[in-house]
């Protein structure tokens, strides 16, 4: 005779629970308490955003958490296209031409935007100007910059932030144009990259018709990832 074995429950709820009388005594009430468990993943990307947001020296309040949000999804969108462009995908070189790495670019491009509008939106708060600035698109730039040349007159301590704009405004300004031109024509990658049996990548072109930049689809990705990444933590005041 085979002797069946059943599993044991993990937790035994009785169909009860217990409620105040409005005496300081209980009632017991027939059901269940219904409730649920949230499962917050804190992975590498919230992991290196939180890094930076704790180093931040020129923001308070609730914005930083906003901030951090955007900049995992950010430091998430890169981390998920770099996987993939490493990744052999057979014993010899192939160009990658599929939906997959199309749709990696087009959420680098969007989540990386995102980013630019809040440390946009903040920049005025980290360095003290009187106007506040959003968008950070090419006019956006020039109205910054008119702020700046003002506010400099009267408040010492901007030179941190031309510096930075003086190294990163080019970049910025692709980047936001590039995303606009992806949003409405998804035509900004013209030519895919080519990953080595060895999951090296190399090649492949993104341009914007409306603009005429074009760059390497491989370099560009590296460089606008940590332009970014570094104008951010410089806005923030991170050392």
């Amino acid at each position: 005779m085979t002797k069946k074995i059943f599993p044991k429950k993990l937790v035994n709820v009785p169909n009860y629970h217990f409620v105040g009388d409005g005496k300081g005594g209980w009632i017991k009430v027939p059901g269940r308490i219904k409730f649920t468990l949230d499962l917050k993943e804190h992975g590498p990307a919230e992991a290196e955003a939180h890094r930076i947001m704790l180093s931040a020296t020129r923001l308070d309040g609730y914005r930083r958490s906003v901030i951090e949000k955007r900049l995992a999804a950010f430091v998430q969108a890169y981390l998920d296209l770099r996987e993939y462009l490493h990744t052999p995908l057979g014993d010899i070189p192939l160009r990658v031409d599929n939906a997959q790495i199309q749709n990696l670019w087009h959420t680098f491009l969007i989540v990386g935007r995102e980013l630019i509008d809040e440390i946009g939106s903040i920049i005025h708060i980290c360095f003290s100007l009187q106007q506040s600035i959003t968008g950070l698109n090419k006019k956006k730039m020039e109205s910054l910059r008119k702020i700046i040349e003002q506010a400099s007159r009267k408040i010492t301590g901007l030179e941190p932030l031309t510096a930075c704009l003086d190294e990163h405004q080019e970049i910025i300004e692709n980047f936001v144009a590039l995303r606009n031109r992806d949003k409405t024509k998804r035509d900004t990658l013209i030519d895919f990259p080519l990953i080595s049996e060895t999951g090296t990548p190399s090649g492949g072109l993104i341009a914007n018709r409306e603009t005429g930049f074009s760059f390497d689809f491989v370099i560009f990705v590296e460089k606008s990832y940590l332009s970014l990444i570094d104008f951010t933590k410089r806005i923030l005041g991170v050392s």
